[in-house]
């Protein structure tokens, strides 16, 4: 038999415990759709604006690209904002590799075409 302690421990495991796994893919809509997207069907797009910011601390990147499907043109805008300097050396490279006209691999969702990463 349990007693009231016990019983308040377990309960108080099972709220924290189970909570954070059983709300995390729903936290935030956008990362969920990231994760899901690794099993989405692909197509190639191209990159029709790329603009970088650098400022003391950090940047600011927003990329717009643009990608077909069934004949319906499709437009995506991505923005990335670092605020840490030393976050800043580490991305920077891979800021600096995006070129207007460059073509990127697109992961679309099937049952919501517009939703891409």
């Amino acid at each position: 038999m349990l007693t009231l302690l016990n019983k308040f421990k377990y309960i108080f495991i099972l709220l924290c415990g189970f909570t954070p796994l059983a709300t995390s893919p729903f936290a935030s809509k956008e990362a969920w759709q990231q994760y899901q997207s690794q099993f989405w069907p692909t197509t190639y797009g191209v990159l029709s604006d790329v603009a970088i910011t650098y400022f003391e601390k950090g940047g600011y990147l927003r990329l717009i690209y643009v990608y077909n499907l069934n004949d319906e043109l499709h437009v995506r805008q991505i923005e990335e904002r670092v605020n840490k300097s030393y976050k800043l050396n580490v991305v920077k490279p891979r800021w600096n590799g995006y070129l207007i006209g460059q073509h990127i691999k697109v992961f679309y969702s099937p049952t919501q075409p517009d939703v891409s990463f």
